[in-house]
């Protein structure tokens, strides 16, 4: 008979409760990250003490010396002399004669420009010169004769005065020797006074015709003079389409080119003479109360370094997000390179003076990746971390404000590995 097999089955397949196998899990995850955690946290308070081991160093030892405080500039590089070209007259460049980059010397015609009013001026002008000069020349012959003719009037009205005085004289003594009338002494006297008359009045014409010349001859030469000019004005204008280069130098660039219309005084180019560089210089506004001009800076443009000095200092200090509160200074060289481009990057150094018996270290790795504030000093087989200060730098030195005292070794390499350490051995080799 087979056996019944349920109730043994059933009695040892009780069920688990449930979430038992998460809950498990759950408490395991967290015992993991506390103990994770404060595996963590003591190597943070660990490194945080001591026990680096460091294997290769850089040492140096603490001096005392004078330092040379340098200010560090920027600047570019621009021309003393330059100049924008101007377009004389509107119209339309017909030639450019020299290409960007030529050096050209001073009054070398560099392009032509094409005006189609000026020739019709000038022809105008011309004729009515020519018209004035014929006018004048007809009113000086006509006023020739005009004299001869009045001198022999003159003459002539003279001549019949003398005849009627002689006649009035003759008719008066023969009056008194009663051998005339005295009706023949009054028509006597009448003919001398008219004679008179006509004399005084041809005299007052040649005089009154003499002023009318006059007035008439100077509004014609002063119209002459005018027409002079204007026709002298003209022609240099004409000229000018010529545009000529102002200053001998090098075209730096071109504003318009060939079959461009310019109004008058359009920019046509920029000349600069290259071989007299300056700098433009940005001074921080910390030290310009410390600058003045005269003072000697060293110039570096590309690869090259150049004695100079600065010749001005603005009054104005500019804010600007790429240099700060700057104020404006320029600079020229000594003995100026060979030529330069306008707008090349420049920077300078300019000696502020020197801070003797300074507390100076060699400039070194140490400084960017300690973050300037930590210094790590040698002692008994060990270096300790220890804050510092520093001041003003030159080359190949710096100064250290506080935190360390004159003989002191202080390693000068790299910190990077370390700088979380208050103090690490010193092991291997320096």
């Amino acid at each position: 008979m087979a056996r019944d097999h349920s109730g043994p089955i059933i009695a040892e397949s009780r069920p688990r409760p449930p979430g038992l196998r998460r809950e498990a899990g759950f408490v395991i995850g967290i015992l993991a990250f506390v103990a994770v955690a404060a595996l963590a946290i003591a190597l943070v308070m660990y490194r945080g003490k001591s026990g680096y081991l460091l294997g290769q160093w850089t040492e140096a030892e603490a001096k005392l010396m004078d330092i040379q405080e340098v200010a560090q500039l920027t600047g570019t590089v621009e021309m003393m002399d330059k100049r924008v070209v101007l377009s004389p007259e509107e119209g339309v460049i017909t030639a450019v004669h020299v290409e960007t980059g030529a050096w050209v010397e001073a009054g070398k015609i560099i392009a032509s420009l094409g005006n189609v009013d000026l020739p019709d001026e000038l022809a105008t002008a011309k004729t009515e010169l020519e018209a004035v000069t014929r006018s004048i020349q007809r009113a000086d012959s006509d006023r020739v004769y005009a004299r001869a003719k009045e001198k022999i009037d003159i003459k002539q009205r003279g001549d019949a005065l003398a005849r009627a005085q002689t006649e009035l004289a003759s008719a008066m003594e023969l009056a008194a020797l009663g051998s005339a009338s005295e009706q023949s002494v009054l028509d006597a006297r009448r003919a001398q006074e008219d004679a008179q008359s006509a004399l005084e009045l041809a005299q007052l014409q040649a005089e009154s015709a003499e002023s009318s010349y006059a007035y008439d001859a100077a509004d014609d030469r002063a119209k002459k003079a005018s027409l002079e000019k204007s026709l002298s004005d003209l022609a240099q204008r004409i000229a000018a389409l010529q545009i000529r280069a102002p200053i001998a130098g090098r075209v730096l660039s071109w504003s318009a080119g060939l079959g461009d219309r310019l109004s008058k005084y359009g920019q046509l180019a920029l000349v600069a003479d290259t071989k007299k560089p300056t700098v433009a210089f940005f001074v921080p506004e910390t030290i310009a109360t410390r600058v003045s001009p005269g003072m000697k800076v060293s110039i570096s443009v590309g690869s090259g370094v150049y004695p100079g000095r600065l010749i001005s200092l603005g009054r104005e200090a500019t804010a600007s997000d790429s240099y700060g509160t700057t104020v404006d200074a320029s600079a020229v060289f000594d003995s100026p390179p060979a030529e330069l481009s306008a707008g090349m990057t420049a920077s300078g150094e300019l000696s502020l003076g020197v801070n003797q018996g300074a507390v100076v270290l060699p400039r070194g790795s140490y400084l960017t990746s300690g973050g300037s504030r930590w210094i790590y000093v040698i002692k008994e087989g060990q270096a300790e971390r220890r804050a510092c200060s520093f001041g003003i730098s030159q080359t190949d030195s710096i100064e250290v404000l506080s935190g360390l005292a004159v003989g002191e070794r202080v390693i000068v390499s790299d910190y990077g590995a370390f700088i979380d350490f208050k103090s690490v051995k010193l092991g291997g080799k320096k």
